[in-house]
């Protein structure tokens, strides 16, 4: 009977080293597996990586700020776009917090007499002049290259929509005007003397 046991210990010892290797078997195979699956999984994620930035690529338009567009009412579905033309408009999210500003086109015949920091008056197609008033500007910024024959200028407005009547105007984007740089000052007398004719 002893030597019974001994056998069955003998076995029992077999088995369980048997039982050990098939252990490490299975967390060998199961790394691999893990890893497999790991470099599948990676490689998956660049694809579509890839795929998202190509179609960021083709079809998103972004924008340096945030806020909401503005399509212009004559737009169709299935219009023809020239190349260069807007096709909207983005009106920032924080506009109220934000300073406007004028736009200016000037012929390219008359920018070498304007320079920045010369004043300006802004009178807007939508608030008649001899009603509102007028609108004090600043040259800010004159473009350096002519687009279309014309220059592009930008105006700061030091009193913001305060106009020289004295009234707060509204904002909207886009208003149309017509701005009056003052290239010289001159006094009354000086300016009598330019308009008199000697016969």
């Amino acid at each position: 009977e002893l030597e019974n046991l001994q056998s069955e210990i003998v076995r029992n010892r077999l088995l369980g080293k048997q039982l050990e290797a098939q252990i490490l078997d299975l967390r060998q195979s199961r790394a691999s597996v893990g890893k497999a699956a790991q470099l599948a999984f990676e490689t998956a994620l660049l694809e579509l990586k890839t795929a998202i930035d190509s179609w960021k690529n083709g079809y998103l338009l972004k924008a340096p700020v945030s806020g909401v567009m503005a399509l212009p009412d004559s737009r169709r579905n299935g219009q023809v776009l020239a190349a260069g033309e807007v096709i909207l408009s983005l009106v920032p999210e924080n506009d109220h917090d934000a300073r406007p500003y004028c736009r200016a086109w000037i012929p390219a015949a008359d920018i070498a007499k304007l320079k920045t920091g010369m004043e300006a008056r802004i009178r807007l197609e939508a608030y008649p002049w001899q009603q509102y008033g007028e609108l004090e500007a600043r040259i800010t910024k004159l473009a350096e290259v002519a687009e279309n024959g014309v220059f592009e200028a930008r105006l700061s407005l030091p009193n913001g929509l305060a106009t020289t009547n004295g009234k707060d105007l509204e904002f909207h984007h886009e208003l149309q005007g017509t701005v009056r740089i003052t290239t010289e000052k001159r006094s009354l007398l000086k300016r009598l003397l330019t308009n008199l004719k000697w016969e």
